[in-house]
Protein backbone atom coordinates (compact mmCIF):
# COMPACT_ATOMS: atom_id res chain seq x y z
CA UNK A 1 0.00 0.00 0.00
CA UNK A 2 0.86 3.67 -0.56
CA UNK A 3 -0.21 6.05 1.40
CA UNK A 4 -1.20 9.35 -0.24
CA UNK A 5 -3.33 12.44 1.02
CA UNK A 6 -3.95 10.42 4.35
CA UNK A 7 -5.27 7.81 1.99
CA UNK A 8 -3.63 4.37 2.08
CA UNK A 9 -4.10 3.00 -1.72
CA UNK A 10 -2.98 -0.59 -2.58
CA UNK A 11 -0.64 -0.22 -5.43
CA UNK A 12 1.27 -3.24 -7.57
CA UNK A 13 5.12 -3.44 -6.22
CA UNK A 14 6.21 -1.82 -9.17
CA UNK A 15 5.72 2.09 -10.34
CA UNK A 16 5.31 1.12 -14.42
CA UNK A 17 2.47 -1.45 -14.94
CA UNK A 18 2.21 -3.75 -17.77
CA UNK A 19 -1.32 -4.81 -18.30
CA UNK A 20 -1.39 -8.65 -19.48
CA UNK A 21 -3.00 -7.08 -22.97
CA UNK A 22 0.70 -5.66 -23.16
CA UNK A 23 2.77 -7.95 -22.21
CA UNK A 24 4.61 -10.47 -24.80
CA UNK A 25 3.41 -7.88 -27.58
CA UNK A 26 5.16 -6.48 -30.09
CA UNK A 27 4.93 -3.43 -28.52
CA UNK A 28 6.18 -4.45 -25.02
CA UNK A 29 9.41 -6.05 -27.29
CA UNK A 30 9.68 -2.76 -28.68
CA UNK A 31 9.16 -0.82 -25.11
CA UNK A 32 12.30 -3.33 -23.65
CA UNK A 33 14.32 -2.56 -26.59
CA UNK A 34 13.74 1.37 -26.31
CA UNK A 35 15.00 0.56 -22.52
CA UNK A 36 18.01 -1.01 -23.89
CA UNK A 37 18.87 1.64 -26.17
CA UNK A 38 17.89 4.71 -25.14
CA UNK A 39 19.31 6.62 -22.27
CA UNK A 40 17.37 9.72 -22.80
CA UNK A 41 14.31 7.14 -22.67
CA UNK A 42 15.11 5.15 -19.51
CA UNK A 43 15.60 8.61 -17.97
CA UNK A 44 11.58 9.41 -18.93
CA UNK A 45 10.93 5.90 -17.64
CA UNK A 46 12.59 6.32 -14.34
CA UNK A 47 10.41 9.39 -13.61
CA UNK A 48 7.67 6.63 -12.74
CA UNK A 49 9.89 4.15 -11.29
CA UNK A 50 11.56 6.36 -8.12
CA UNK A 51 11.64 5.80 -4.06
CA UNK A 52 8.24 8.20 -4.22
CA UNK A 53 6.69 8.49 -7.47
CA UNK A 54 4.13 11.22 -8.52
CA UNK A 55 2.59 9.01 -10.31
CA UNK A 56 2.50 5.60 -11.83
CA UNK A 57 2.63 4.28 -15.70
CA UNK A 58 0.41 1.27 -16.92
CA UNK A 59 0.88 0.47 -20.46
CA UNK A 60 -1.71 -1.39 -21.89
CA UNK A 61 -3.21 -2.41 -25.38
CA UNK A 62 -7.07 -1.87 -26.58
CA UNK A 63 -9.06 -1.41 -29.97
CA UNK A 64 -8.44 2.68 -30.99
CA UNK A 65 -9.93 2.91 -33.91
CA UNK A 66 -8.66 3.17 -37.50
CA UNK A 67 -6.56 6.37 -37.53
CA UNK A 68 -5.41 6.46 -33.32
CA UNK A 69 -1.86 5.15 -32.59
CA UNK A 70 -1.90 5.32 -29.04
CA UNK A 71 -3.10 7.64 -26.47
CA UNK A 72 -2.40 8.65 -22.95
CA UNK A 73 -4.87 8.89 -20.25
CA UNK A 74 -4.97 11.54 -17.43
CA UNK A 75 -3.88 9.90 -14.00
CA UNK A 76 -6.53 9.04 -12.16
CA UNK A 77 -5.72 7.53 -8.56
CA UNK A 78 -2.41 8.44 -9.30
CA UNK A 79 -1.74 5.88 -12.59
CA UNK A 80 -1.48 7.10 -15.81
CA UNK A 81 -2.17 4.92 -18.90
CA UNK A 82 -0.61 4.32 -21.89
CA UNK A 83 -2.87 2.35 -24.07
CA UNK A 84 -1.19 1.54 -27.82
CA UNK A 85 -3.68 0.33 -30.66
CA UNK A 86 -4.13 -3.02 -31.47
CA UNK A 87 -6.22 -3.39 -34.05
CA UNK A 88 -6.47 -4.90 -37.75
CA UNK A 89 -6.10 -1.30 -39.02
CA UNK A 90 -3.00 0.24 -40.44
CA UNK A 91 -3.01 2.18 -36.96
CA UNK A 92 -2.92 -1.19 -34.90
CA UNK A 93 1.13 -2.10 -33.22
CA UNK A 94 1.35 -5.63 -35.21
CA UNK A 95 0.72 -3.36 -39.20
CA UNK A 96 2.93 -1.27 -38.25
CA UNK A 97 6.97 -1.51 -38.56
CA UNK A 98 9.49 -1.10 -35.38
CA UNK A 99 10.40 1.97 -35.85
CA UNK A 100 6.86 3.61 -35.90
CA UNK A 101 6.04 1.41 -32.69
CA UNK A 102 9.14 3.40 -30.79
CA UNK A 103 8.04 6.57 -32.13
CA UNK A 104 4.60 5.72 -30.75
CA UNK A 105 6.00 4.79 -27.44
CA UNK A 106 8.04 7.72 -26.98
CA UNK A 107 5.30 10.00 -28.05
CA UNK A 108 3.12 8.90 -25.45
CA UNK A 109 5.59 8.91 -22.99
CA UNK A 110 6.27 12.45 -23.09
CA UNK A 111 2.06 13.32 -22.73
CA UNK A 112 2.70 10.89 -19.53
CA UNK A 113 5.60 13.22 -18.41
CA UNK A 114 3.24 16.51 -19.10
CA UNK A 115 0.59 14.82 -17.05
CA UNK A 116 3.10 13.92 -14.33
CA UNK A 117 4.29 17.64 -13.90
CA UNK A 118 0.69 18.47 -13.91
CA UNK A 119 -0.11 16.06 -11.07
CA UNK A 120 2.88 17.31 -9.14
CA UNK A 121 1.36 20.52 -9.40
CA UNK A 122 -2.18 20.41 -8.53
CA UNK A 123 -2.69 16.61 -6.67
CA UNK A 124 -6.79 16.10 -5.96
CA UNK A 125 -6.39 12.95 -4.58
CA UNK A 126 -4.35 11.14 -7.64
CA UNK A 127 -6.21 13.09 -10.60
CA UNK A 128 -5.21 16.75 -11.66
CA UNK A 129 -7.23 19.55 -10.29
CA UNK A 130 -7.98 21.49 -13.24
CA UNK A 131 -9.68 24.35 -11.16
CA UNK A 132 -6.43 24.57 -9.28
CA UNK A 133 -4.13 24.73 -12.35
CA UNK A 134 -6.76 27.44 -13.82
CA UNK A 135 -6.40 29.54 -11.14
CA UNK A 136 -2.34 29.26 -11.42
CA UNK A 137 -2.74 29.94 -15.21
CA UNK A 138 -4.44 32.95 -14.14
CA UNK A 139 -2.00 34.29 -11.84
CA UNK A 140 1.21 33.50 -14.42
CA UNK A 141 2.85 30.76 -12.30
CA UNK A 142 2.89 27.85 -14.86
CA UNK A 143 1.32 28.98 -17.96
CA UNK A 144 2.89 26.60 -20.36
CA UNK A 145 1.90 23.24 -20.03
CA UNK A 146 -1.71 23.65 -19.41
CA UNK A 147 -2.10 26.73 -22.14
CA UNK A 148 -1.02 24.15 -24.25
CA UNK A 149 -3.42 21.33 -22.83
CA UNK A 150 -6.29 23.41 -23.08
CA UNK A 151 -5.50 25.72 -26.02
CA UNK A 152 -5.21 22.17 -28.29
CA UNK A 153 -7.79 19.94 -26.63
CA UNK A 154 -5.32 17.39 -25.94
CA UNK A 155 -6.72 14.62 -24.06
CA UNK A 156 -10.10 15.49 -23.11
CA UNK A 157 -8.60 18.65 -21.89
CA UNK A 158 -10.35 22.23 -22.87
CA UNK A 159 -11.52 25.60 -21.79
CA UNK A 160 -15.25 23.94 -21.35
CA UNK A 161 -13.18 21.21 -18.41
CA UNK A 162 -12.65 24.64 -16.22
CA UNK A 163 -13.69 24.14 -12.70
CA UNK A 164 -13.14 20.12 -12.66
CA UNK A 165 -11.05 17.62 -11.30
CA UNK A 166 -10.13 14.96 -14.06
Amino acid sequence: NFCRDNHCIPFPEEEIIKTQSFIGTKADCVYERLLDLSGGFRKAIQKFDGEFPVAHLRFKMAVLGPNRRGQTSPPQNYIIDITLNNNTSTSGVNFRPHLMTAKTLIHEVIHAEIFRKMLSLSNSNGNIDVSKLNDMLLKGDYPGMLDYYVRFGVNGFSASTNGTTL
